[in-house]
């Protein structure tokens, strides 16, 4: 406008216009992503919730099944030994019975 061009600040009302779009831009974009991050938040409790509560069933399950994993062990164990002891009489009898056939 004249006025301005005689202050000396051509362009200001322009400018000034400008700044309240980009304003009303930025104040929308900031709202969506207060709401996306309140949606976020939400999502996170609930998932934080779900695991508590997971946690909290399987707990005695958990409980129980360690001694079982301990009682397993102790079985394949002693299951693997005897199996050897199996192979290695097995093999001596194997031998044995060749040589009383020859």
């Amino acid at each position: 406008s004249q006025l301005e061009a005689q202050k000396g600040v051509s362009g200001f009302h322009d400018t000034q216009e400008e700044l309240e779009k980009v304003s009303t831009v930025k104040s929308g974009l900031d709202e969506q992503k207060g709401k996306s991050l309140d949606e976020i938040s939400d999502m996170v409790r609930k998932l934080n919730s779900t695991i508590v509560e997971k946690k909290t069933s399987l707990a005695p399950i958990i409980k129980e099944l360690r001694p079982m994993r301990q009682k397993c062990q102790e079985v394949t164990s002693e299951y693997d030994e005897r199996k050897a002891i199996y192979e290695n009489l097995a093999a001596n009898l194997e031998s044995n019975m060749s040589k009383l056939e020859q």
